[in-house]
C-alpha cells in the first residue's frame, strides 16, 4: 500500500518498470510467469518491491475466472483425524499455489446451503470431510462448475466424486 492509503496497482508497477500492465500480470500469475524473460521479470519484481506492490487476489479471480481457493468442509466437532487431513490438504494445495477456505458444519446443517455459501466465494472446488453432510449433496454443484469431492464417505447414490481412506 502506498502512502495516503492508496493501493499500488499493477499499472503503477508497469509504469515504474517500463513495461505493459499485462506483463506485470504475467509475472505475478503462476501459470504464465515463466513466459516472461528473466531480465523483464527482474525489472518488474524490483519495481514491485520498490513500490510495495501486492497483487490483488480479487482482481486476479475476476480476470482469470479462477479463485485458486479450495473449500474444505469439516464437522464442527472434528477430531484429530480431521485436523490431520486438514493439515495435509492445506500443505499439498499450497505446493500448487492454491489456498483453502475452511467451513465447519454441524450434523444438522444442510450441505447444499453450505455449498451455496462456498459457491458465492467462487471456490474452484470443495472437499467435504463429513459423511453425514455428504448424504444429501447433489450433483448440481458439479453442473454449476464447482467440483465437489466427498472424503471418507461411502454413499453409492451420491452424484459427486468420493475418496475413501482405508485407515
Amino acid at each position: 500500500m502506498a502512502t495516503g492509503g492508496k493501493f499500488v496497482t499493477a499499472t503503477d508497477v508497469a509504469n515504474r518498470a517500463g513495461v505493459s500492465q499485462s506483463t506485470v500480470s504475467r509475472v505475478f500469475n503462476p501459470d504464465s510467469r515463466l513466459l516472461v524473460r528473466d531480465k523483464t521479470r527482474k525489472k518488474v519484481l524490483e519495481a514491485a518491491e520498490e513500490l510495495g506492490y501486492v497483487p490483488n487476489a480479487i482482481a486476479q479471480t475476476m480476470a482469470s475466472g479462477r479463485s485458486r481457493i479450495i473449500g474444505i468442509v469439516v464437522p464442527s466437532n472434528y477430531n484429530i483425524f480431521h485436523y490431520h487431513i486438514l493439515q495435509i490438504l492445506t500443505n499439498v494445495f499450497q505446493m500448487y499455489d492454491l489456498r483453502t477456505m475452511v467451513f465447519t458444519s454441524a450434523p444438522t446443517d444442510n450441505i447444499n446451503d453450505l455449498l451455496q455459501n462456498l459457491y458465492q466465494y467462487q471456490v474452484d472446488g470443495v472437499i467435504v470431510t463429513s459423511a453425514v453432510l455428504g448424504q444429501n449433496v447433489t450433483g448440481s454443484w458439479t453442473r454449476k462448475g464447482m467440483p465437489v469431492i466427498l472424503f471418507n464417505s461411502d454413499l453409492p447414490d451420491a452424484e459427486v466424486s468420493m475418496v475413501q481412506s482405508n485407515h
